[in-house]
Parts: structure tokens; sequence; C-alpha cells
């Protein structure tokens, strides 16, 4: 018959003391393995919260972008140009339609090079 080596603490315990003692190690191995788990599961939360912020900021980041270019284009042609020779878009007839069309046509381009590249998708 083989020997067991038992170690010395463990020396003329009975075998219901040593099942007892195997078992509250065992709960003790469980309960660090359940924190672990909690820990892993609110790190997992927190990854997807800041990913779900990124896709928030670049939607932000993206409608501004779009909204920049008729605020900043709009800031120039409300500016009084007539001292300095006037721009030419201002007197003719369908300057100011044409001037409007182009600045939707750049929005709407912005707008689907955008989306294409996920920005605009939540």
């Amino acid at each position: 018959m083989a020997t067991q080596h038992i170690p010395a603490n463990l020396r003329g315990l009975s075998a219901r003391d040593l099942e007892q003692r195997r078992t509250e190690e065992l709960h003790a191995f469980l309960a660090g393995v359940r924190d672990y788990r909690a820990g892993l599961s609110r790190l997992h939360r927190k990854s997807v919260d800041l990913v779900m912020e990124t896709r928030r900021q670049r939607v932000v980041s993206g409608w501004l972008a779009v909204g920049l270019v008729p605020i900043s284009f709009g800031g120039v042609y409300s500016a009084n140009f007539s001292d300095f020779g006037g721009m030419p878009e201002t007197r003719w007839l369908y300057g100011w339609p044409v001037f409007v069309g182009v600045l939707a046509i750049i929005c709407a381009t912005l707008y689907v090079v955008m989306r294409r590249r996920g920005w605009m998708k939540v």
C-alpha cells in the first residue's frame, strides 16, 4: 500500500474534520472566483460604456462638421464687401440660390461620407 503524505497541521484529524476543512477551502476558492467574475463583469461594462461614449462623440463631431460648413460660409457671405468691389455672386440674378444649392451639396456630401465611414451611427 502506498503511504500518503499528510501535512503536519492535518495529522490527527478525523475524516469528518478533513472533509469539513476541504469544504471550507472549496467555499473560499469559489468566493474568490465569484469576486473575480464580478470584477471582470464590471470591467466589461465599463469598456462597453467607453465604446458607446466614443460612438456618441463621433456622431456629435460628425454633425458639428456638417454644421460648420454653412456657419463658416454664411459668416463670409454675410460680411459687407461692397466697399471692396463687392462679390459678384451678390449681384447675379441666381447668385444666392446657387450659393445655397452648393452649400446644401457640400453638407449632403459630408453627411454621406461620414455615414459611410460609420460616424453618424450610434
